[in-house]
């Protein structure tokens, strides 16, 4: 596309919507240098390829460093939501101590691991998008807690594995693996119920396939 001082003009208010889009920690230094950009565009005339280039470099340079401001953002969103589930996961470990009833127990664990599956995901999606290094080493922390929840070891053996931890894990690590599993419980009841449609149900699982994959 041919460079222009109109295109830049559309590239400015598509930058613009950007930064409006984002609320990350410098939005409003970001939206201030977009301003001053702007007013330099319209104020006067750009006559010469070089300084459409250059105006161009400018747009380049803020874009890259709103999309840095967003993934401050996501990760500073992503530590708070690790707290959070790291408060609720020792408040479980303090009242499953005051616990005697063995199925309220084993309730509680699960959900335990539910939630130990969660903030795994956020450890492990944090280190492939930036290769973190405090996710990485509380990775390493909590991967010891996981292995000894999902197999009994004997004799340092692995002498079982413990499926009810490993679904809950799962589930909470996996949000594919929840729709499949509410998928085929749904089947199921409707298929004991007498309610089962071979063309709904297909048409369904078809459906719920596409969500997953987007």
């Amino acid at each position: 596309m041919h460079l222009t001082q109109d295109s830049l003009v559309n590239e400015i208010v598509r930058i613009r919507g950007l930064i409006e889009s984002n609320d990350g920690p410098d939005s409003k230094k970001l939206m201030k240098r977009c301003r001053q950009l702007e007013i330099n565009l319209v104020s006067k005339e750009y006559s010469n390829l070089k300084a459409l280039v250059n105006f161009k470099y400018k747009l380049i340079k803020l874009e890259k460093d709103i999309q840095n401001n967003r993934e401050v953002q996501l990760e500073r969103n992503s530590q708070i939501l690790i707290h959070i589930l790291w408060f609720i996961e020792i408040m479980l470990l303090f009242i499953f101590s005051f616990i005697e009833d063995q199925g309220i127990k084993n309730m509680f664990l699960l959900t335990f691991m539910g939630l130990l599956g969660a903030v795994t995901y956020i450890y492990v999606k944090g280190i492939k998008k930036s290769d973190n290094f405090i996710f990485r080493i509380s990775l390493a922390v909590v991967f010891p807690i996981i292995f000894m929840n999902i197999f009994h070891i004997e004799d340092g053996r692995i002498s079982e594995l413990v499926p009810n931890n490993l679904i809950a894990f799962i589930g909470g690590y996996s949000a594919e693996f929840v729709f499949l599993l509410l998928n085929k419980l749904v089947d199921k009841a409707m298929e004991v119920m007498g309610l089962k449609n071979d063309n709904v149900v297909e048409d369904r699982k078809d459906k719920e396939q596409i969500n997953i994959t987007q």
